[in-house]
């Protein structure tokens, strides 16, 4: 509920109670709680203009590795700086969460996952990326089905990963396909 909170409320968490919620997800209190659960409390703070917030907090507590280790991975996958000078690709998602600043519950979700394909690139290809926005597909179905996330946000989140490249092409490239 912490990182819930800090997004719905837009506020730091202060450092005593992180250092709370670190030791309650070290002791394996996140495991006791059910996927609805996870899920409901991840839907109320997906609702909110700063849900940036709720990653940052789950990350630094290490909530995030529990409940959604596929997005704590980007947090390793380095990015080219010529194109993303924030350096990882977890960075980069944060950031593009902070510029979509909605409380569009699915366009938060479908921002969150829009690179999760990027986890499963070729390593010895890194920091490039090629066909991230495929891979990214059956991940977001993975964690749809773990979470137990409605189908809506599941389907938005994984069309949104597979066609978000088309944005960097120019408009004569797209409508002559």
């Amino acid at each position: 509920r912490m990182c819930r909170f800090a997004a719905q409320l837009d506020f730091t968490v202060a450092p005593e109670t992180m250092d709370l919620c670190k030791k309650m997800v070290k002791d394996g209190a996140l495991e006791h709680l059910s996927k609805d659960r996870i899920w409901q409390e991840f839907a109320k703070a997906l609702s909110s203009r700063t849900f940036y917030r709720f990653i940052e907090n789950a990350k630094e507590c290490e909530a995030l590795k529990v409940i959604l280790p596929e997005a704590e991975q980007l947090f390793v996958v380095p990015e080219r700086t010529d194109f993303h000078p924030e350096g990882n690709s977890g960075a980069h998602t944060l950031l593009t969460i902070k510029a979509a600043a909605t409380d569009d519950s699915m366009v938060n979700y479908a921002a969150l996952l829009h690179d999760i394909g990027k986890i499963k690139t070729d390593k010895k290809c890194w920091p490039s990326h090629h066909g991230h926005d495929k891979l990214g597909i059956d991940i977001i179905r993975e964690i749809g089905k773990r979470l137990k996330v409605p189908t809506a946000y599941t389907e938005f989140a994984a069309f949104t990963a597979e066609n978000h490249m088309l944005y960097h092409q120019k408009i004569e490239n797209i409508t002559k396909e």
